[in-house]
């Protein structure tokens, strides 16, 4: 507790509160100007967007932004040489789990007694091991154990993914970035003819419900059990299926569209989806990384303020900016200084490009000012108070402390 009390007392404190308001402000304020970006872009693409026939390309709609919808498709085969497997789609994956050991640890504390009756308590950690599938590989050198449980430290067969170079919806070509979005895999069937020898010597094709797996024995291991080191395989494929795509026509493909605002806008839904739900989605929203930003500066913001705002020993230590904010030393405080000062820089962020929801953001600050005023008057009528009762009885413990003065005897 006296090191705590130290290091709340110490500069280093104040240094590390207005290091967290210096990265959260600009933090805020960058975050914000992404969403305003963003806003602003999808609302001039959905007034603006044109939709086009995937079946002909016509050169009027070249730079416009265009929603397209149809069914993706491809020509080329893809292959894969070590299980013998062709298939005629937009991707090709192979799957791979290696069954290893993994390593829990849990901590029990015990209670030991010693010679003088005294008891203690101890950690004592137990190590518990089990066998399972996974497709990466757990390093065994770190267990408490791992003289006796070793886990292969390559993979022998590795995973794989191939995508078509030449992807077409209608007679459009799309992007790398749009065909690796594209997600309606069906599993593949795995025929042991077609393996490579060296793998087909120690494999083991069985089927469980729609996947076959292709067993694969580790080196050494016994066929009749399954033991750390074996492999499991299974292979997915995406055939040719329906999308929709939001984009720049450049010719005969799409490219990223870029708005007056400065954001681009390249997407893809899988599906018959129409513009305005795909220009809605999450994908082209973002609202789920700007809400976690917020959270993260807010966080960091409410920190810096318990830090440059907490309660001192000596009152005179405070910088003069923060002489009006002395009283405000509790952590309600902090919290509404903090939220103070997020929606003023988001405001400021959000005033030019969007007045209505700048000017509301700077609305909403009115009552946590008067809140503010509120509290400091409060705490600083509590404050007096509590100092007035101080006084009082040092006053009292001083008179009881004073010496009596003896009377003189006259004889």
């Amino acid at each position: 507790m006296q090191q705590y009390g130290s290091f709340r007392n110490s500069a280093f404190c104040d240094f590390l509160g207005l290091a967290l308001l210096v990265v959260a402000i600009p933090m805020v304020y960058w975050n914000e100007h992404f969403a305003v970006r963003t806003h602003s872009g999808l609302g001039e693409a959905n007034a603006s967007i044109t939709e086009v026939s995937a079946v002909s390309i016509s050169d009027e709609n070249d730079g416009k932004i265009i929603h397209i919808a149809g069914r993706a498709h491809t020509q080329q085969t893809l292959h894969d040489s070590e299980f013998g497997i062709d298939y005629k789609g937009i991707r090709l994956q192979r799957h791979v789990e290696v069954y290893q050991w993994f390593e829990s640890v849990h901590r029990d504390r015990t209670s030991s007694s010693s010679s003088s009756s005294s008891r203690f308590l101890r950690n004592r950690n137990r190590y518990q091991y089990e066998q399972r599938w996974s497709t990466k590989l757990e390093d065994s050198s770190g267990f408490h154990d791992h003289d006796k449980r070793r886990n292969p430290r390559w993979m022998e067969v590795k995973p794989a993914l191939q995508y078509a170079g030449d992807v077409r919806l209608g007679r459009f070509r799309l992007p790398r970035s749009l065909v690796t979005q594209i997600d309606a895999s069906v599993p593949l069937p795995i025929t042991k003819k077609k393996i490579t020898r060296k793998l087909a010597k120690r494999a083991t094709i069985r089927r469980n419900g729609r996947y076959t797996y292709a067993y694969i024995k580790g080196d050494g291991n016994r066929k009749d059990r399954l033991e750390v080191g074996d492999y499991r395989i299974w292979f997915t494929g995406t055939p040719p299926t329906s999308v929709s795509v939001v984009g720049k026509q450049n010719g005969e493909t799409v490219s990223p569209y870029k708005t007056q605002s400065g954001s681009e806008i390249l997407l893809l839904k899988n599906g018959i989806v129409d513009p305005a739900q795909i220009l809605g989605s999450n994908d082209a929203t973002q609202a789920g990384d700007i809400w976690a930003k917020r959270f993260v500066a807010a966080c960091m913001m409410l920190i810096g303020c318990l830090f440059v705002l907490r309660p001192r020993k000596d009152k005179t230590d405070r910088a003069r900016i923060l002489k009006p904010l002395q009283y405000l030393n509790d952590f309600s405080s902090s919290v509404l200084v903090s939220s103070f000062c997020m929606l003023v820089v988001s405001g400021a962020a959000w005033i030019i490009d969007s007045p209505v929801i700048g000017i509301a953001l700077f609305a909403v600050t009115i009552p946590l000012v008067y809140q503010l005023v509120k509290r400091s008057r409060a705490n600083q009528i509590r404050e007096a108070a509590r100092q007035i009762e101080i006084e009082a009885t040092n006053s009292k413990r001083t008179r009881r402390k004073r010496p009596k003065r003896r009377r003189r005897r006259f004889a």
